[in-house]
């Protein structure tokens, strides 16, 4: 198994896509975008928004979908290291990493689907990845899954928070609030979480590995708009959120508690594929 302590230490923090392995220069490490896809004899740009994140631990994918919504799995079992173009006979089905370098490398992998339009059955298919290159909803994403997000004090509401509590009533809130943290001390696979930036605000379910970004409107300082809806926001301090929300049953009040732990939102994800 690998180990989870060297995974969150490698995505804790931002994947630079020039940092190579010192074992070897030709193993892709970084973040690389799908570019083409050569199947059925063509090479064709690709109609996916895809990604390969790739360290000396665990290689992860990322789909980016056109409405800002995003997903994280593991579908690499083995990390992508150069293996070269070579197949040792022809029952060697293995996956293939060769013309690589920090740029970009070739992924070779043997499908079969059947009666698909892009892959075939039982044959090759060769992707092509690039460092640097970024969609539009990419270059807004990456940053935030791949760094925790600061806080602002000229905006107390930037920065990551995860649900502790929902409430229906305000009554004693910083007894309910005290309860909600002894309830619940740290961050799990089911803790959804929540990330500001000036810009954007993003919803994001690490036990899934999924997530979605939209437009954020700072109203004030007790008001936010996503989603075209707007909720009252309230402070308890600089580290509780109070988001207020009118559900079925009612109102409903979602308590959050800012993460200061300076783990990334793909190291949670990690966390959760290596267990």
């Amino acid at each position: 198994m690998i180990g989870k302590a060297v995974v969150l230490l490698l995505l804790m923090y931002p994947m630079n896509a020039r940092s190579q392995s010192d074992v070897d220069k030709r193993d892709p490490r970084g973040v690389y975008k799908l570019m083409t896809i050569t199947s059925y004899g063509e090479e064709r740009p690709s109609p996916f928004d895809q990604y390969k994140i790739c360290t000396d631990s665990i290689s992860l994918t990322v789909v980016v979908e056109g409405d800002g919504a995003f997903m994280i799995v593991r579908n690499d079992r083995d990390i992508l290291n150069y293996t070269g173009d070579v197949t040792e006979g022809d029952t060697d089905t293995r996956v293939r990493v060769y013309d690589s370098n920090e740029q970009e490398f070739l992924l070779k992998w043997w499908s079969t689907y059947e009666n698909h339009s892009l892959f075939p059955n039982n044959a090759w298919v060769v992707e092509r990845y690039r460092a640097g290159e970024y969609s539009n909803y990419g270059s807004k994403i990456f940053p935030v899954i791949t760094k925790q997000q600061a806080r602002d004090r000229k905006n107390d509401l930037l920065g990551e928070w995860r649900i502790i509590g929902i409430t229906h009533d305000m009554k004693d809130m910083k007894k309910q609030v005290e309860r909600m943290k002894d309830e619940n001390p740290i961050m799990t696979a089911t803790t959804p979480m929540v990330v500001f930036t000036p810009e954007k605000f993003f919803m994001v379910l690490t036990g899934r590995g999924v997530g979605m970004m939209v437009d954020v409107k700072y109203d004030n300082k007790n008001s936010v708009t996503y989603g075209g809806k707007a909720y009252p926001i309230r402070l308890m301090g600089s580290d509780v959120m109070i988001m207020e929300a009118m559900r079925d049953t009612g109102t409903s009040y979602e308590v959050y508690e800012r993460l200061t732990d300076g783990r990334s939102i793909v190291s949670r994800v990690a966390e959760r594929l290596v267990e």
